[in-house]
């Protein structure tokens, strides 16, 4: 009778080693397609929400602001979440006068059309990719009733950026952006996957 063969140290420690090396290559692409289907979901549900403004606003005969922030944490600058929310403004003169001036107009919070929505936290609203300043991580604007948005911010498109809270690579582009692009003149939208490696495609 002939003795079992059997597994050397060596043997088993190649095998563990491989099982690892797939693990974390299974790991890091899963990572990588869950961080890109929350951005694109975001994207769609920020979008939904822009033309959910437009269509009340010139449905209702009222002025409807859409105001977005991405937090920041209180202890260090790491963005932790992205929210926004859609208000029926009392008057377009109340609305574009606060936004004018830097103020968010006050409303009774029966005005709020839903409740605050908060995106996953792996992705950020943001009105600059990338961001470099407080600035550029909050914003208002609104849709008026004969099919115009106003926006403070004059000489420039008004965009939103649906981003990944992961860098690509050690700058500070993020990994996956999708661009929301406003006409101000009809509150028309479109939505694009922007490429990370071509920073014109969303300089301002």
């Amino acid at each position: 009778m002939s003795a079992r063969a059997g597994f050397t140290l060596f043997e088993l420690l190649a095998v563990i080693t491989i099982i690892g090396v797939v693990l974390a290559v299974t790991l890091g692409s899963y990572h990588g397609w869950g961080d890109a289907h929350a951005v694109r979901g975001s994207a769609e549900l920020v979008e939904a929400a822009l033309a959910n403004a437009r269509d009340s606003a010139v449905s209702q005969r009222a002025p409807m602001r859409f105001d977005y922030q991405t937090m920041y944490s209180d202890t260090n600058t790491v963005k932790r979440y992205a929210e926004f929310r859609l208000v029926r403004e009392l008057s377009v003169a109340s609305a574009t006068n606060a936004l004018l001036f830097g103020r968010t107009a006050e409303v009774a919070p029966e005005n709020n059309i839903g409740p605050v929505q908060r995106l996953p936290g792996s992705a950020w609203l943001l009105r600059r990719v990338p961001a470099t300043s407080d600035s550029d991580s909050y914003d208002s604007f609104v849709f008026l009733p004969n099919g115009r948005v106003y926006s403070p911010h004059t000489g420039v498109p008004l965009r939103l950026f649906v981003a990944s809270r992961r860098h690509r690579k050690t700058d500070s582009i993020p990994a996956v952006i999708y661009r929301i692009d406003i006409d101000t003149s009809n509150g028309a939208l479109s939505t694009t996957k922007l490429n990370p490696d071509l920073p014109e495609s969303f300089e301002r």
